[in-house]
């Protein structure tokens, strides 16, 4: 009984389901979707909802100066992974190194841990609570089988929607990118619409050549006659 009491307090991760958005997008605040429960005085239990979570950082997808971000809204699942120290000084202010202490000699002089090496006051935790359910990362994404999705295609990777209607596409085999939106393609003030029609603001530039074909004409521009009857341009190289 002593050993399941020390081990109820241990967090590790739980389900949940975000409430809100917090800290301009830096933070979610997640209600627990599993209930805890409570010993009563006749040795029986009784559940009880789990309490909310606050200011829980987002784990966003990301490293060397590029990070995927996703629109997160509330009733979005995720898996809240709990810390095994408290994260308030790293939140705060990330790793801080030892400062660099010297001498006239060049012998390090700045604070040393119990080891006797250099170390940072600042990363010390300022509480020492352990897997608490106060020191949770939010990553975004888990889902229910109430939440599961319909189909989705075994063979590319894809960024998709929910309802899988718009999605950009890769194929590793091929090594093809396949890209479909309904509402059109924006890349730099160039649209490409639902009937791929393309319209820029700019200049389109062929190096080589551009050929419009219609039917089973095609004009080249750059050799192509131009009739004075009022015809369209003469097909042809």
């Amino acid at each position: 009984m002593a050993f399941e009491s020390m081990i109820s307090r241990v967090w590790t991760a739980l389900p949940g389901v975000i409430q809100a958005v917090t800290n301009n997008g830096n933070t979610v605040e997640v209600q627990p979707a599993i209930n805890g429960r409570v010993r009563q005085l006749d040795g029986t239990y009784k559940p009880i909802q789990m309490p909310k979570l606050v200011d829980v950082p987002i784990c966003w997808q990301g490293g060397g100066g590029a990070t995927w971000t996703f629109p997160i809204a509330t009733g979005d699942e995720c898996l809240v992974v709990f810390s095994a120290r408290c994260i308030d000084s790293w939140w705060q202010n990330g790793f801080v190194g030892p400062p660099n202490v010297q001498d006239s000699k060049g012998n390090y002089v700045g604070p040393k841990g119990a080891d006797g090496k250099a170390v940072n006051p600042l990363n010390d935790p300022p509480e020492f609570r352990m897997h608490n359910l106060s020191d949770g990362f939010a990553i975004i994404g888990v889902r229910s089988m109430s939440r599961a999705f319909d189909t989705f295609d075994t063979t590319t990777a894809r960024l998709r929607t929910d309802d899988d209607s718009c999605y950009v596409e890769f194929d590793p085999v091929n090594k093809k990118v396949n890209i479909v939106a309904p509402g059109g393609i924006s890349l730099n003030g160039v649209t490409i619409d639902t009937n791929s029609n393309l319209t820029s603001p700019a200049t389109i530039t062929g190096q080589t050549q551009v050929v419009a074909k219609t039917g089973g004409s095609a004009v080249h521009l750059s050799t192509h006659g131009h009739p004075s009857n009022g015809q369209p341009p003469t097909p042809g190289s």
